[in-house]
């Protein structure tokens, strides 16, 4: 219970991190506010999907791995967070012509 509760409460902390990370940083390497105000939109809309499709995937992927290999430290799951968190956001600026 207390894995479970410690991953329920630090992906969604992370994920808020990495998000005003890449919100209070990345406009200034992107000079995003040059951009028209639909282009802003559509990059926060990116950086909130990338984090909505991440969370999911490293949640299961690690409760499959603490159920399958008994005292795996399961805290090496959020490891690859912020790869998986860029490489899905990048996907959705992509798929919103912005990159």
């Amino acid at each position: 219970m207390a894995n479970g509760l410690t991953i329920l409460i630090g992906l969604p902390v992370t994920a808020l991190y990495f998000g005003f990370f890449t919100m209070s940083w990345v406009p200034r390497w992107l000079n995003l506010f040059s951009y028209p105000k639909t282009d802003r939109m559509k990059y926060l809309a990116a950086t909130y999907l990338g984090i909505a499709i991440v969370i999911p995937l490293v949640y299961l992927g690690g409760e499959e791995l603490r159920r399958s290999v008994p005292g795996f430290p399961y805290q090496l799951v959020l490891i690859p967070l912020a790869p998986l968190f860029f490489l899905a956001k990048y996907a959705c600026l992509k798929a919103f012509s912005l990159v």
